[in-house]
């Protein structure tokens, strides 16, 4: 037998979904076996976890050549590799950490609006992101600078999207790292 269901949509689409059949459910048919179980085992379930599965992509800067004082676009992608659409508001979180001082300079929350970003993710699609930031001047500006980025990360460490993929890995593959090194500036 086989029974086909419409998919729900919204947040009914998303979550841990349990389907169970249930063979012989009012019990009319007499049911016998040698270890006795044979009443107790007309039930089958199974568990879908649907729901998006956000990763970040493509994270780079915009300029060629950045400097200490200077100001850098950051630019990457939040791409959805599950099998649910994105359907609210989130925060990716961003970092910009200077590694040559041991310093971090930037911890900001960059909020995705769906009716301000062309709509909710979809499985498959992705929504390019940006963010400028002016580094410091000086030694703090220069060196080694890491930039990192959190799909649906606050800067609490907390996100608002429940995440799933078959590897259960959808909760902390959401982080992309990019290297730049500032120039020192000189001052007149």
């Amino acid at each position: 037998r086989a029974l086909t269901v419409d998919w729900p949509r919204g947040a009914n689409s998303i979550g841990q979904l349990e389907f169970s059949v249930i063979a012989d459910v009012d019990s009319e048919i007499f049911e016998n076996n040698p270890a006795d179980t044979a009443e107790a085992n007309n039930r089958v379930e199974t568990t879908i976890a649907s729901g998006p599965d956000l990763i970040v992509q493509n994270l780079r800067i915009a300029e060629p050549t950045v400097e200490a004082g200077g100001l850098i676009t950051i630019l990457w992608e939040d791409s959805n590799e599950g099998v649910a659409p994105t359907i609210s508001s989130f925060n990716d979180r961003l970092v910009v950490f200077n590694a040559s001082r041991d310093e971090t300079l930037l911890d900001v929350s960059v909020a995705f609006v769906p009716i301000l970003s062309g709509g909710d993710i979809q499985p498959g699609e992705f929504r390019e992101r940006s963010f400028s930031y002016r580094l410091p001047e000086g030694v703090r500006g220069a060196g080694t600078i890491e930039i990192r980025v959190t799909a649906d990360r606050n800067a609490n460490g907390g996100g608002s999207l429940f995440e799933t993929n078959p590897a259960g890995t959808a909760e902390t593959n959401n982080e992309a790292t990019f290297s730049l090194v500032s120039a020192p500036k000189f001052y007149a």
